[in-house]
């Protein structure tokens, strides 16, 4: 007689795909647009990389996707189009790009800061744009004030703080 053999799910499920279901969910029971879930599901990541990953639908992910939602979450998308930092950006993308830098000029305005793509997150290393950033512009004044921020706090936990406030006696 032949026992089924232990089958280890270790790599399947868990908390990354448990977000992607509750992300899903939200748009069926209309808790979030079409809009922000198809916003929202190319920042989602699985076990093993990207949501989209799968090979369904797409063939393969490559360095440009990263890069792009690495600077996405650092909320510099329009810097990264008006560099022109990724493959596939088309006429039509420059375009929309410059009607809205006309509508929005100080969010359209400045540079990629690859040491705030870094510090805010990032799951790749950008080395050669970090070099290239501190010859064109200097040095990124963001981590500086990062940190300056963060010796003003102390940490009751591994997220919880308070500010740190020096008062002069009376």
């Amino acid at each position: 007689m032949c026992r089924p053999s232990r089958i280890s799910f270790s790599s399947y499920g868990g908390k990354p795909w448990g977000h992607i279901a509750d992300t899903l969910k939200k748009l069926v029971l209309g808790e979030t647009s079409p809009e922000m879930f198809t916003d929202t599901a190319w920042t989602l990541a699985h076990n093993n990389g990207p949501m989209f990953n799968k090979g369904m639908l797409y063939k393969q992910y490559t360095q440009s996707l990263y890069k792009i939602l690495d600077v996405q979450r650092s909320g510099q998308i329009p810097q990264l189009v008006r560099e022109g930092g990724v493959d596939g950006i088309t006429s039509v993308v420059k375009n929309v790009y410059e009607n809205c830098a006309k509508v929005f000029p100080e969010e359209f305005s400045g540079h990629v800061d690859w040491f705030k793509v870094e510090a805010l997150g990032a799951l790749h290393h950008y080395p050669n744009e970090k070099a290239k950033q501190e010859q064109k512009y200097g040095k990124s004044d963001f981590v500086s004030k990062m940190q300056a921020e963060e010796k003003k706090k102390f940490y009751v936990s591994n997220n919880d703080y308070a500010f740190i406030k020096i008062r002069k006696a009376a």
